[in-house]
């Protein structure tokens, strides 16, 4: 699970792309595999978090 942790952060660092191919994979994986899933949410959360300062 934490080789394919990596390669998303990996392949999210290079790819903004939101309708491409890699797109619709990590889509898929956020919402079949928790892990995954947890991860975009902690993300997401940093994300947030970064905005609102």
């Amino acid at each position: 699970m934490d080789v394919l942790l990596r390669a998303l952060d990996r392949v999210a660092e290079g790819d903004a792309d939101m309708a491409g191919p890699v797109a619709a994979v990590r889509t898929r994986l956020f919402h079949t595999v928790p892990a995954v899933r947890g991860k975009a949410l902690q993300v997401r959360l940093t994300a947030q978090r970064e905005i609102a300062r």
